[in-house]
């Protein structure tokens, strides 16, 4: 019986060395593809090496506060006193106290910190560039290196499948009546081999595909850090700007305040002098009304005729009705005594008696 199949070590076609598969040897099925593997795990095992060694990324919030917050520090600036003299002499005069800072402190000093965090955060944004370019740098050759092995290891299943293909084919194609008794035992047992084989085959399969992810992740993680560097260097090259923009800050601030107190100065002087013209006014007034009511005037005694005259109308006015109501009682009490003397009358000539303005009934003899 001619050899089934020869094993020896190949190559692929970008150059790497590997042993084929040898089915009458159990390990050369279990190790097949491992020498490619074995590079290709060596080459992971430095990506220990991308972990940066620092717990943080070295910016502290206070760091970002202290830019961030610049602006609206200034504004919580407040003069501790007043130094020029008018203005504190028309803050005296209209009684203004001026609120003090809860935290005293001096445009200066507010500059001097913004300036102390932003080296702060620019020292530490150029230690991640410059970590973040090493990164880029060990990806990139990552998957350099790891690209060729890759395919080769593609290669190394796509050859040992045609292998156990065509060991297949040998196998069943041997007439086991004519064939010794080893070889009659290879023919029995080849299915159980090409079942081993076919499982390491799957294994390769799933780790190619591992490796392949694994690369293309590299290669995302490498345009990201790209970006993120030319970021970091857009930053940096704006540090001159953030210096000036600083500073100029301070002064608009400054000029803000010189305008608001002129501004005040303006304001109090205006309400002096309304004030001053106010107060003119109301003495007019009231030297015209002192004026007016100076002794008897001339309104009192009007108002003291017009009284008279209605006093007098009143008066007049009683005396008609008194008189109609006394006409009125003459004629009723008139009318009364008649009633009463005819009733006299009639009682005397009935034989009743009359006796001081008393009736008195009798009876007749």
């Amino acid at each position: 019986m001619e050899e089934i199949i020869k094993t020896n070590i190949s190559k692929t076609s970008n150059g790497y060395t590997f042993n084929r598969v040898d089915f009458d040897n159990p390990d050369s099925i279990r190790t097949y593809g491992e020498d490619i593997e074995g590079l290709i795990t060596d080459i992971f095992l430095e990506t220990n090496n991308m972990l940066p060694d620092e717990s943080d990324l070295g910016i502290t919030e206070t760091s970002i506060s202290n830019i961030t917050n610049f602006s609206n520090n200034l504004e919580k600036i407040d003069r501790k006193e007043e130094s020029n003299p008018v203005i504190k002499l028309f803050n005296k005069i209209l009684k203004k106290e001026e609120e003090k800072s809860e935290t005293p402190t001096s445009y200066k000093e507010e500059y001097n910190k913004y300036l102390n965090s932003l080296n702060e955060v620019c020292d530490a944004v150029e230690t991640q560039m410059n970590a973040g370019i090493t990164e880029y740098n060990l990806k990139k050759e990552l998957v350099t290196r790891m690209t060729p092995l890759v395919e080769a290891l593609d290669e190394i299943i796509k050859i040992g499948k045609s292998d156990r293909d065509e060991f297949e084919k040998q196998m069943s194609s041997i007439d086991i009546e004519t064939v010794d008794l080893l070889t009659k035992m290879k023919v029995k047992a080849y299915p159980d081999l090409l079942s081993l084989f076919d499982a390491k085959l799957n294994r390769l399969m799933k780790d190619l595909i591992v490796y392949q992810n694994q690369i293309y992740s590299y290669y995302l993680q490498g345009i990201q850090d790209q970006a993120i560097i030319e970021s970091q260097k857009e930053f940096l090259s704006t540090r001159p700007i953030l210096v000036a923009q600083g500073s100029s800050n301070v002064i608009t601030t400054i000029q803000a305040k010189r305008i608001k107190n002129m501004q005040d100065l303006n304001d109090s002087l205006n309400q002096i002098i309304v004030g001053n013209s106010v107060s003119t006014v109301n003495n007019a007034k009231a030297i015209n009304t002192l004026q007016e009511t100076e002794g008897i005037s001339v309104k009192t005694l009007k108002a003291l005729d017009e009284r008279l005259k209605e006093g007098l109308q009143v008066c007049r006015k009683f005396s008609s009705t008194r008189k109609e109501q006394l006409l009125e009682e003459r004629k009723y009490l008139e009318e009364l005594n008649k009633n009463a003397e005819s009733c006299k009358r009639e009682m005397l000539s009935s034989g009743n008696t009359v006796k001081e303005g008393v009736i008195i009934r009798g009876f007749a003899n």
